[in-house]
């Protein structure tokens, strides 16, 4: 994700799967939320990207 305005992370907690975005320079959470799979995560997080989300919410997409 270099050169983008923000980071992304995937976590395990339990039998779901976290994913979020953050702003790079205040670390302010963009979006953020909860699946049932892993695969699912990745998905929710992509869109949220391709949908211009991060965009929209002040972190430059690359």
């Amino acid at each position: 994700m270099d050169g983008s305005g923000y980071s992304w992370t995937l976590s395990r907690d339990g039998d779901q799967w976290r994913w979020r975005a953050v702003d790079r320079v205040d670390q302010t959470v963009l979006t953020q939320g909860v699946a049932r799979t892993r695969a699912e995560a990745a998905v929710f997080l992509a869109r949220a990207m391709s949908l211009g989300v991060l965009r929209q919410q002040g972190a430059a997409a690359a």
